[in-house]
């Protein structure tokens, strides 16, 4: 299991794009439960209060704020563009 200090540094360095996103997608994998074929399910053992908790919900918060694809064979995020991009 991956330790809270490693989502703590993660939500530190947070910036809103997709960059961050991406660099921080296999982290937020460790939050989930991704059964093969399936798209990705938020674990139900995140415990309030905890950095890993903060982490899932700051990360997919963000990642709503993005049209992205969820590859569900190889586990994979492409993100395609700010949602709120098309109305500019």
């Amino acid at each position: 299991m991956i330790s809270e200090y490693t989502y703590e540094k993660a939500l530190e360095c947070i910036y809103n794009d997709k960059n961050w996103l991406l660099y921080h997608f296999e982290l937020y994998k460790q939050t989930l439960i991704w059964p093969d074929g399936l798209p990705p399910i938020g674990r139900s053992d995140l415990a309030k209060g905890t950095f890993r908790e903060k982490f899932h919900s700051t990360y997919s918060g963000l990642l709503y704020e993005f049209e992205h694809k969820f590859d569900n064979y190889k586990k994979t995020l492409e993100i395609l563009e700010r949602i709120d991009d098309e109305y500019e």
